[in-house]
């Protein structure tokens, strides 16, 4: 099982089949710490040109669809626990804290702002995604987590804003915000 797990490390191993490179190394570190600060700015974006019924239904989204990919995060992170790819001698590229990996919470931040943005715009949302799906392919390739933990923070993404779009709408209207 290990070895099938480890297949995605490749890339980032200090064996002969893949030599290390400075510059890949800092695009990979780039992705994984920072990226998804990208992200949440290209979520932020709507707000300056949507209309003001539209922009309340999405600051709504926005908050359920957060707070519920937290909880997600949280209560699946308390059930299964996926030790970190460091702590099996893959090799990290980010010092870490050698704690539970599932789910990848930046994946999970990732994903939820870029499929929020989807719901505004569909050119700026597919951007967003394929920056989300960066975000989790470096924290795979810097060695922080695995294929799974970023799948699962993937899915809890979609999960939390097919929610949020639910009830975005009447909590809206109700709370005429």
């Amino acid at each position: 099982m290990l070895v099938a797990r480890n297949v995605g490390y490749l890339l980032v191993s200090d064996s002969e089949v893949s030599p290390r490179s400075l510059i890949m190394d800092s695009l990979i570190i780039f992705g994984a710490k920072y990226l998804f600060a990208i992200v949440l700015v290209g979520a932020i974006a709507p707000l300056f040109w949507l209309p003001p019924k539209d922009r309340r239904i999405y600051v709504v989204l926005a908050a359920i669809s957060g707070i519920l990919a937290f909880s997600l995060t949280k209560g699946v992170g308390a059930i299964y626990f996926d030790p970190r790819p460091f702590t099996h001698g893959i090799h990290s590229l980010i010092p870490h804290e050698a704690d539970n990996g599932f789910p990848s919470d930046h994946t999970a931040l990732s994903f939820t702002a870029a499929i929020v943005g989807l719901s505004a715009s569909r050119p700026l949302g597919i951007g967003l995604v394929g920056f989300a799906s960066l975000v989790g392919l470096c924290r795979v390739l810097s060695g922080v987590h695995n294929p799974l933990d970023v799948v699962a923070g993937a899915v809890i993404g979609l999960i939390s804003v097919s929610i949020g779009l639910l009830v975005s709408t009447p909590i809206a209207r109700t709370l005429r915000v």
